[in-house]
């Protein structure tokens, strides 16, 4: 999700470039970071550093990783959020999950309310296997919010959760005229694709891929029946 700064041209941005050097270098060795170090981090008034402590805390979680991202989603950066909900899926804490919920409601940015929305997906499975009274949350999403980027998070979930019926929308969508719903529906696909679900979602990503006009959207649509021809052989 976060991009590369430009070459710095004063101490600040040197400083700030080190920074971003160690916490790539974390990311990129795996090796469980200094938490106290990163909260720190978390705190500097350079956004795109407190994306990359909020994206590397996501590869370690724990309680302690849990209460740093739980202070970055309240960031005044929407994509400081989004990394923050993003990496808020692995967590294993309740309160985590009832963060995003309310996160998923009420986030000013769209694109931060689709990151926890999927998030929604991955945390409440863990805690609770079927997962009732979330099921009802992301119904209540689904009918009540207007961006079909929301509508399609939520479609995805509720496929995760064991209702195909939600597919539809999401294979739909793959004809919609806006780019970047057309790019969101092939995204959450590739991410659906499952030995049960592979012939479904094939059918469909192949057929949009017949009319798909833009190259990035058209590889991921490959990519998506790459998945499902692995899904259905696994051998080949």
């Amino acid at each position: 999700m976060t991009g590369r700064r430009p070459i710095p041209r004063n101490d600040s941005e040197q400083e700030v470039n080190r920074i971003i050097a160690e916490l790539d270098e974390l990311e990129s060795s795996r090796e469980e970071p200094d938490l106290s170090r990163l909260a720190v981090y978390a705190r500097h008034s350079d956004s795109f550093i407190r994306s990359q402590v909020a994206l590397l805390l996501g590869f370690h979680p724990s309680e302690q990783a849990d209460r740093l991202l739980l202070t970055l989603l309240h960031d005044r950066e929407w994509l400081v959020r989004a990394e923050t909900c993003e990496s808020l899926g692995p967590s294993r804490s309740p309160k985590a999950l009832e963060k995003l919920k309310q996160t998923a409601e009420f986030d000013p940015s769209v694109i931060v309310r689709v990151y926890a929305l999927l998030s929604i997906g991955d945390l409440a499975e863990r805690l609770y296997g079927d997962p009732t009274a979330d099921r009802r949350f992301v119904k209540r999403i689904l009918l009540t919010h207007k961006p079909l980027s929301i509508k399609l998070a939520c479609d995805a979930v509720l496929v995760q959760w064991g209702e195909p019926d939600f597919l539809r929308p999401l294979i739909g969508a793959l004809s919609k005229r806006e780019a970047n719903i057309r790019a969101a529906a092939a995204n959450r696909l590739l991410e659906l694709v499952s030995p049960d679900r592979a012939k479904t979602i094939a059918v469909g990503a192949a057929e949009a891929l017949l009319f798909e006009p833009s190259r990035g959207i058209a590889s991921t649509l490959a990519e998506v029946l790459d998945a499902c021809r692995h899904a259905l052989h696994p051998s080949e």
